[in-house]
Parts: C-alpha cells; sequence; structure tokens
C-alpha cells in the first residue's frame, strides 16, 4: 500500500513539474525581445523629431512612401500628424 501512495506521489510531482514547464515555456515564448540598437536608434530618431531637426531623422527612415518620398514630404507628414517639436499632439 505504501509502495502505490510513493508511486502516486511521485506521479502528481511529475505532473505538477511538467505543467510547470509547460506554463513557462509559453510565457517565455510571449515575452518579446528589443535589441539595445533598436530602441537607441528609434530614441535618436525621436530626439531628433523634437529638436526640429527633419533632414537627419529622414535620413534614419527607409525614404518610401510610408514615410515620405523625400524630405519635403517627410517633413509635411511629421507636421501634419504633430510630432514635431514635442510628443505626439494627435488624437
Amino acid at each position: 500500500m505504501a509502495s502505490h501512495l510513493q508511486r502516486r506521489g511521485r506521479g502528481v510531482v511529475v505532473a505538477a513539474a511538467v505543467a510547470l514547464a509547460v506554463a513557462a515555456a509559453v510565457a517565455a515564448s510571449r515575452i518579446q525581445h528589443v535589441s539595445a540598437d533598436a530602441v537607441s536608434l528609434s530614441m535618436t530618431f525621436i530626439d531628433l523629431l523634437r529638436a526640429g531637426e527633419l533632414d537627419k531623422a529622414y535620413e534614419l527612415t527607409v525614404m518610401s512612401d510610408d514615410v515620405g518620398r523625400d524630405l519635403k514630404g517627410f517633413a509635411d507628414k511629421v507636421r501634419r500628424e504633430g510630432v514635431e517639436g514635442g510628443a505626439h499632439r494627435g488624437g
């Protein structure tokens, strides 16, 4: 009888360990890693916008229709979206 209880106890421990491992794996898979370089580049871009240095900020973009095909298009979009010279003021 004691042997049966010991096996059952070990089974519960193993099941709990497996459940914990699965929960840890799920949690780890949901954590997103952002490189320090990407964060630094983003902060530089924002600082340049706030300082009104649109030419330097534009150089950090992909220079496509999404941000403006040229510096004028980029500057127009920045002004239209209200992000130049301070925090985003859009709603």
